[in-house]
């Protein structure tokens, strides 16, 4: 509980004092620390304070994040969503606050199930985050000294998104054992969707395996293992990060995926709200366009309901001419 802000650690020790289950507290922190976590990267901090300017909004982005990129079934939604309420309902009968936000959050299917524009990225935005990426411009002094380290691992990510289609859990779950340089091809293992093997361009297998070799060998992933394959960066120490427990590099979070993307997309001057999700879903959309066969997209793309893979045909449909 010490890594806890104090107002949610107090609510841990006042469900210790009522003879919560160890196993029910520890299931509490940590849901309360991912949320914590969203909310340092999304509002800078997890100070009291910003806790209080929470508004439903705010919680329904991070509920969208679950379920749009982490692909959480309705009933870990649920339990996420009790967590948060009762934590706010504590600080509520302290007289910390006078309404629960939470209470206005919705888990469930959305009413309107059907893409706008505003839903992809255009060919014109995706080719400036590419030349952001690769670019030193907007960069402090120490971030443009290790910059080199970290141009192919970004662009790896982008490529893998917005060029393959993979969800940002999918990503973040590579590991070493899944890349055949070899062969070039990567092995993806899911389970939000179908487990699929996806063949790379000759670029791209030389594009990751670049990233692979900028990583310093003292701390680099192992060949075929199950060391993940996106390693976290140490601006600190200019080098990627090694966990000593585990003997193994640091793996790159979705969060930090999130974050690495907004920084890029606001670096590079586009609109806000671009993530992840509109890199996979471009990619889905130009094949769709491009005539490719429902059921191998299907496999492509590891869809388990036609339903979702319909509705980017529903928006072509819906598009004027």
């Amino acid at each position: 509980m010490d890594s806890l802000p104090n107002y949610s650690a107090v609510y841990l020790e006042a469900l210790e004092k009522k003879g919560r289950q160890e196993s029910t507290i520890r299931r509490y922190f940590y849901d309360m620390n991912d949320f914590l976590a969203w909310m340092r990267v999304v509002k800078k901090e997890d100070s009291f304070s910003a806790f209080q300017s929470l508004q439903t909004r705010d919680f329904q982005l991070y509920f969208d994040f679950l379920m749009n990129e982490r692909h959480y079934s309705l009933r870990t939604l649920q339990r996420v969503l009790t967590v948060l309420k009762q934590l706010v309902q504590f600080q509520i009968a302290l007289g910390n606050l006078s309404f629960n936000p939470v209470n206005g959050v919705q888990i469930g299917p959305k009413d309107d199930p059907f893409f706008t524009e505003e839903d992809f990225i255009t060919k014109e935005e995706l080719q400036r985050l590419f030349e952001t990426v690769r670019s030193y411009e907007g960069l402090t002094e120490n971030q443009q000294k290790y910059r080199h380290m970290l141009i192919d691992r970004n662009q790896s990510i982008i490529t893998l998104l917005a060029y393959y289609g993979l969800t940002l859990h999918e990503l973040t779950s590579l590991r070493m054992k899944h890349i055949n340089f070899t062969k070039g091809y990567v092995h993806v293992p899911s389970e939000t969707s179908l487990t699929r093997d996806i063949p790379l361009e000759k670029n791209d297998q030389m594009l990751l395996y670049s990233y692979y070799e900028t990583i310093p060998q003292a701390v680099r992933p192992a060949w075929y293992s199950n060391d993940h394959f996106l390693a976290a960066f140490d601006y600190q120490r200019g080098t990627y990060r090694w966990v000593y427990k585990t003997r193994s590099p640091k793996p790159l979070t979705q969060i930090a995926v999130q974050k690495m993307i907004r920084l890029e997309i606001q670096r590079s001057g586009l609109r806000k709200g671009i993530s992840a999700q509109h890199l996979r879903r471009t990619c889905i959309l130009n094949d769709v366009k491009a005539g490719l066969d429902f059921e191998i997209m299907k496999t492509k793309y590891g869809f388990k309901s036609p339903l979702s893979l319909r509705r980017y045909y529903d928006y072509l449909q819906a598009i004027p001419t």
